[in-house]
């Protein structure tokens, strides 16, 4: 019997964790066609259906979610077997879980002071398409946006999340907004994560809910993303600059 490729395995798992054939591509850097097309040549190779694909759905059939199960422990022992070679073998490998907004605008610009200091460690920095909410165990260290509890964890708070609201320069020029009750009437875009950021927000700052005259919804992005020049409006769930500004390069 031809077992599958590792490749086509890999892509299943990661398409049945995040339930989205989009969300694995952006995961695993590949567009959403081949994901698809990799998961039909799977389900061909098998000869059984592992999804149940709807209109805007995607869900395992039984034989995938038992299928899933067998998978994810034969990739977790792989890696556990592979770990034990390169340690015992090789080099020290650090295995970091982080969402993305910290890679790019925290971790990746200090990475190379690390290295320097460290010169016998490797980094293996796994990012995924949601911020994760609670340490994975395949992971020695992980940065969470959370507030536990984290029983059986050692945990450093390093900084708060704060929320802030803001939009394009053409826009603002076009509707000059002074107060928060000037976004009244706007549209607003959230992060699909985060559906209730904007009642979050008016609570934080004491005024009462913004109503607007529709919602956007998108997906995850750094907070350095730049809205598009035309763009109605954005709401961006980012950690405010004060802590990020203050940090030295290479701290």
């Amino acid at each position: 019997m031809r077992l599958p490729s590792l490749k086509f395995l890999k892509t299943f798992q990661v398409a049945a964790k995040l339930q989205s054939f989009k969300a694995a591509a952006e995961e695993l850097f590949v567009t959403p066609s081949a994901v698809s097309h990799q998961i039909k040549a799977l389900e061909e190779q098998l000869g059984v259906a592992l999804f149940e694909r709807g209109i805007r759905t995607l869900t395992l059939t039984d034989a995938g979610s038992h299928y899933l199960e067998h998978i994810n422990d034969i990739f977790a022992k792989l890696e556990k077997v592979t770990e034990q070679l390169q340690v015992r073998y090789g080099r020290t490998i650090i295995r970091l879980n982080v969402p993305p907004f910290f890679a790019n605008e925290l971790l990746l610009p200090r990475l190379s002071s690390f290295t320097q200091a460290r010169e016998d460690t490797d980094i293996r920095i796994e990012t995924t398409f949601a911020a994760p909410k609670t340490h994975p165990p395949e992971a020695d260290l992980s940065i969470v946006v959370g507030t536990g509890p984290w029983e059986g964890l050692t945990v450093h708070e390093l900084f708060a999340q704060s929320f802030i609201a803001a939009c394009s320069p053409e826009f603002l020029f076009e509707n000059p907004i002074d107060t928060y009750a000037d976004l009244n009437g706007k549209t607003l875009l959230l992060h699909e994560e985060r559906r209730d950021s904007w009642e979050r927000w008016a609570l934080g700052v004491g005024i009462a809910p913004i109503k607007p005259n529709r919602r956007c919804g998108s997906t995850p992005c750094p907070p350095s993303f730049s809205p598009p020049s035309k763009a109605s409006g954005w709401h961006s769930c980012r950690l405010v600059s004060a802590p990020i500004a203050s940090w030295p390069e290479g701290s």
